[in-house]
């Protein structure tokens, strides 16, 4: 996606304008804030980015399976913030 080439390049403005559409024209799509919260990775914006997981895991169809990309940001996102939960617990 076009938002988070825009993380990568370090462009926050435009990475968030071209989400912000995304999530507009298809609002019940859980690949878009799945993909944004890797960019609010990108972005260094971990906090942002565990509660945009957690939105794209809401959206999923009840009957499916977790994205294993949504599973990995959720896990990422909470080590980022020094947050330990069994999936992502730092050894002693």
């Amino acid at each position: 996606m076009a938002g988070h080439l825009g993380a990568q390049l370090g462009q926050e403005a435009r990475c968030r304008e071209i989400f912000a559409e995304a999530a507009r024209r298809y609002p019940t799509s859980d690949r878009v804030p799945r993909v944004l919260g890797w960019s609010l990775v990108n972005l260094q914006k971990p906090a942002e980015a565990l509660t945009t997981f957690q939105a794209s895991d809401t959206l999923r169809p009840k009957d499916s399976k977790p994205n294993i990309t949504c599973l990995a940001g959720l896990a990422i996102s909470q080590w980022l913030l020094g947050i330990d939960t069994p999936s992502c617990a730092t050894p002693p």
